[in-house]
């Protein structure tokens, strides 16, 4: 009785090795399945390359964090940031500064940015506006003998600014205030537009 050869798959018998492999390649196509099996194998990655490459991962990901880390700490000033302005030389503390209050006796016309600048480079101000042709704009220009508007009037706290000093001897003292003068006007007409009162 001839060897007879078993197919593993189907269980049927074949009297050659040969015509089993025949069979196996037609009917179960095994060796398609085993290259298509050693292919998968092929992609799947193994344990240590899923473990340098998540490494990698993670030690770029620090390196970047580390970078922006630095970058950010080289622009830190701090837990206070004060606001300080040295248009003209002078520095001043926002967080220690007193807030002059200046009034600024203007006209539809008029504009102050410039002069608003330079003083905000050497104190901490706030502008309130009035218009020389209000009743109370009528009775600053009265009471202070304003010439030329914008006028400007320092409540008495402009004493207490750290840049007093440097303002000082253009300004006029009045019981509460101080403005700036006919003498000091021409600085101040320099730093804004406006017009010269009758």
């Amino acid at each position: 009785m001839p060897e007879e050869h078993r197919c593993g798959e189907c269980g049927k018998n074949f009297g050659s090795e040969d015509i089993l492999e025949k069979h196996e390649e037609i009917e179960h196509d095994t060796y398609a399945k085993e290259k298509r099996n050693k292919n998968i194998n092929d992609l799947k990655p193994d344990r240590e390359q899923v473990i340098g490459a998540f490494l990698g991962f993670l030690l770029a990901a620090f390196f970047i964090s580390g970078v922006n880390y630095v970058q950010s700490a080289e622009f830190d000033v701090g837990d206070t940031v004060p606001n300080i302005g040295e248009n003209l030389g002078s520095y001043y503390d926002d967080i220690t500064e007193p807030t002059v209050q200046i009034t600024v006796v203007t006209c539809d016309n008029c504009s102050y940015s410039r002069f608003r600048e330079e003083t905000n480079s050497i104190m901490k101000a706030d502008y309130r506006e009035v218009d020389y042709r209000s009743e109370k704009g009528q009775k600053l220009v009265e009471r202070y003998k304003l010439n030329h508007i914008p006028g400007f009037i320092f409540d008495s706290e402009v004493e207490r600014a750290e840049n007093f000093t440097e303002i000082e001897s253009i300004l006029v003292e009045f019981e509460d205030a101080y403005i700036i003068p006919d003498k000091g006007i021409e600085a101040a007409q320099r730093m804004s537009d406006g017009k010269e009162l009758e």
